[in-house]
């Protein structure tokens, strides 16, 4: 499902209550989101993630968990912590999250793809896509980069899903990423 802003906003539930579906993978994130998202973590950093994905998988937990759905996104954009941690909370006030007494819902985060302060701070020189010859620091022009965000393979999901992860949270991970995990091992999706 795609939950990008202007997308179909409840794709998820319908997905859940009525899809003959194992896993539900979402793709939210575009280069906009990423500087919508960019912005409003620099106003608070307890934000920087797709809120929308937040949305949806509240209205559509209960199925999604009466199902044994899997959900795997990259709607932690450039906060997957966070993200993780507010799913976290909503499976523990909805019932579904682990505790001392008993199993819960899996959630993992794949990081690594925010490299914002490698770049800010001057770290992380990089090389121009259509220049190769030319550095970020040769190229800006004056201007201080404030987000940058590397594409991270399928890996990461793999080893979240034998883990037993039960909701994927990532950054930015390549649009495939998500499904193709689902290859890598498919006898531990239900």
């Amino acid at each position: 499902m795609s939950g990008a802003t202007g997308d179909a906003p409840h794709a998820m539930l319908r997905m859940a209550r009525t899809g003959n579906v194992d896993v539900i993978t979402g793709d939210w994130l575009s280069e906009r989101n990423m500087a919508w998202n960019a912005i409003t973590k620099a106003e608070n950093p307890e934000l920087g993630y797709e809120i929308g994905f937040l949305n949806q998988l509240e209205e559509s937990i209960d199925s999604i968990v009466e199902r044994r759905i899997k959900v795997i996104t990259n709607a932690g954009a450039l906060n997957t912590p966070a993200l993780a941690k507010r799913v976290e909370e909503l499976c523990l006030r909805k019932g579904y999250g682990k505790t001392a007494e008993k199993d819960g819902i899996v959630v993992a985060s794949v990081l690594g793809d925010d490299v914002s302060s490698l770049v800010a701070g001057g770290k992380l020189d990089l090389q121009h896509l259509d220049h190769g010859e030319k550095r970020l620091s040769e190229w800006a022009l004056g201007l201080k980069p404030t987000c940058a965000a590397a594409y991270i393979g399928a890996w990461g999901v793999v080893e979240a899903l034998k883990a037993g992860a039960d909701i994927v949270i990532c950054g930015r991970v390549t649009d495939a990423s998500p499904v193709v995990s689902l290859t890598r091992n498919p006898a531990r999706i239900r």
